[in-house]
C-alpha cells in the first residue's frame, strides 16, 4: 500500500489522532470544518490519492484476515472492475460472527431500496470453485469497495448532487 488517506469527519479527537497518523510518510489527513455526505468525503480523498487504486474503506467497519489482497489482484488484472466485499456482521448482543451468504449480490427496486437477490445457478456454481470469482451486480457498498482511481475518475467519481443518506450506493 502506497499511502493512506484519513478523511476526518468533523470530530476534533479523530482530528488530533490524525495529526499523530500523518507524522508518518505512508499516511495523509485530511479534515472538515463541517458535517457534510460521506461522499463528498470519499471524492476529497480521491481527489488527495496518489496511487493507482483506490480504496474507499469506512473506520466503523471490522476487518477480517487477508481481504484486501484478492480485491487489489482484481483491480490490478483489469482496472475496469471495482471490487467489493461480503459484508459479514457482527451480532451487537454478544459480538458473534455471522457470515454473510455468497449466494446473493446487492440490488435495488424502482424506488431505490436496496434488496439482496439471489446468484444465478451458473453464478453460483462459478463461486463454489473460488469465493473470490467476480460478480455482476448493479448495486455495491459505496463505503467498501476497491476501483482504479483512473477509472473512478471516467465514471465521474460521486454524483455529487445526490444528497440522501444512501448516496453512495446509488452515484457511481
Amino acid at each position: 500500500m502506497t499511502t493512506v488517506v484519513i478523511v476526518n469527519v468533523y470530530d476534533k479527537v479523530y482530528t488530533e489522532n490524525g495529526v499523530e497518523f500523518a507524522k508518518t510518510d505512508k499516511v495523509r489527513c485530511t479534515c472538515s470544518d463541517k458535517h457534510e455526505e460521506l461522499i463528498w468525503f470519499h471524492v476529497g480523498a480521491a481527489d488527495t490519492a496518489i496511487a493507482n487504486i483506490l480504496a474507499v474503506l469506512d473506520s466503523d467497519v471490522e476487518w477480517n484476515e487477508q481481504w484486501l489482497g484478492p480485491l487489489l489482484e482484481l483491480v490490478r488484472k483489469d482496472p475496469t472492475r471495482i471490487g467489493c466485499l461480503v459484508i459479514d456482521i457482527i451480532a451487537m448482543d454478544n459480538f458473534q460472527f455471522i457470515g454473510a451468504s455468497a449466494d446473493l449480490r446487492g440490488g435495488f427496486d424502482w424506488n431505490l431500496i436496496f434488496k439482496w437477490e439471489c446468484l444465478s445457478p451458473a453464478e453460483r456454481a462459478a463461486i463454489q470453485h473460488d469465493l473470490t470469482t467476480a460478480i455482476r451486480t448493479t448495486m455495491i457498498a459505496g463505503r467498501l469497495f476497491v476501483i482504479g482511481i483512473v477509472y473512478f475518475n471516467k465514471l465521474g467519481k460521486y454524483d455529487m448532487t445526490v444528497v440522501m443518506r444512501t448516496a453512495q450506493f446509488l452515484a457511481l
